[in-house]
């Protein structure tokens, strides 16, 4: 190993854990990456369900991740991926609604016709929005309720943010939120047809393909041992 070159701990094998390990051994370094869990991959990792591997969570992909699709062709896996065409709906008073769309959001039963256009508008602003970085030092939630109004906020995100991030809600940054829309937003055929991405055989797909670019360059996973202070 030459003076340049290091042999660098990186705690933790999810997809942070591997970039980081990537990019080290990309760079001519000799990642060693530690996981308490015996697979690697974290919230994107599969599980045997019956012989046939299923995620963990759902996972999809746009056609704005660039560094991602990069990543992919890196890997020679960029013909692993599927673009289709998605519906989305909207469960709110027991009643599944379309979603996803301008005429779904000026069709959808239970905002006024105010709200609906100022919830539009909003999306379409952090659509073409480029700079996070004022975004960064807002909270999410008090920020989201002055683009869309109470009335939208309390139909469309309260619950979501409630149920996702409990006693956390009011910790998250704008920047954050901004950029789940903006990237969704982006990533169409067109207007009214959603555009999304999924790998064939899930996130093993990328996560195998990664584990192994990094042992051939050097770089070492020690499974099932977790870390402690």
């Amino acid at each position: 190993m030459t003076q340049q070159q290091q042999r660098i701990a990186v705690l933790g094998a999810g997809p942070m854990g591997l970039a980081v390990a990537y990019q080290l051994a990309l760079d001519g370094h000799k990642p060693v990456v530690f996981e308490a869990d015996d697979r690697v991959g974290g919230m994107t990792a599969t599980q045997d369900f019956g012989g046939l591997d299923i995620e963990r969570f759902y996972h999809f992909h746009c056609t704005s991740d660039v560094a991602l699709l990069q990543m992919l062709d890196e890997l020679r896996l960029t013909d692993r991926m599927r673009w289709v065409a998605t519906k989305m709906g909207y469960w709110y008073q027991n009643q599944l609604q379309p979603w996803g769309t301008p005429f779904a959001l000026l069709s959808f039963k239970g905002l006024s016709l105010p709200a609906k256009i100022r919830a539009g508008v909003h999306a379409f602003l952090c659509i073409k929005r480029n700079d996070w970085k004022p975004l960064d030092r807002l909270e999410a939630t008090g920020w989201l309720r002055r683009g869309v109004g109470n009335e939208a906020f309390e139909v469309l995100w309260r619950k979501l943010f409630e149920l996702k991030f409990y006693e956390h809600t009011d910790k998250l940054s704008a920047a954050w939120i901004w950029s789940r829309i903006r990237r969704i937003g982006r990533s169409r055929y067109n207007i009214f047809k959603e555009k999304l991405g999924y790998l064939e055989g899930g996130s093993a797909t990328l996560l195998q393909g990664m584990k192994a670019a990094i042992e051939a360059r050097g770089g070492e996973f020690r499974l099932s041992t977790p870390v402690q202070q």
